[in-house]
């Protein structure tokens, strides 16, 4: 009974930080399930398939994040939006430009380097959107 208060308190404690995970899981599974699909299945250029993946997974992860990770937030939705969406923009050349680099320069397997690179931006999106985008 002890450890099961102590369990809810970490998770009270850090319950907008492991919400945060789990949307970037489901997000990363949809952009990476996404890529695996257009590139192996499809064959298009990992890079373009890599671009599109993220385009799409971009609207999901908006209302993930908006609705269920930072609710309440006290800017417009629509303001919202714009920061994100400019946000994004930064985040998809970003994307490509690493992609490009850990599979051409480095040589890591295109699946491999879409979750690298996802995982270093979603770290700095954590805060960006914690204090510019959804704050409360």
């Amino acid at each position: 009974m002890k450890y099961y208060h102590l369990i809810q308190l970490y998770i009270k404690q850090y319950d907008r930080l492991i919400k945060f995970l789990i949307g970037g899981v489901a997000i990363t599974l949809l952009q990476v399930g996404l890529l695996y699909v257009f590139s192996g299945l499809f064959h298009l250029w990992y890079l373009f398939a890599a671009q599109l993946s993220f385009t799409m997974a971009f609207f999901a992860s908006f209302f993930i994040y908006r609705d269920w990770v930072f609710p309440g937030g006290e800017k417009a939705s629509y303001h919202q939006f714009i920061l994100y969406t400019v946000l994004t923009v930064i985040n998809f050349f970003m994307n490509g430009l690493a992609m490009f680099t850990f599979v051409d320069w480095l040589g890591i397997w295109y699946i491999y380097s879409q979750i690298i690179v996802k995982i270093l931006i979603s770290v700095a999106n954590y805060y960006l959107y914690k204090i510019l985008i959804f704050n409360k």
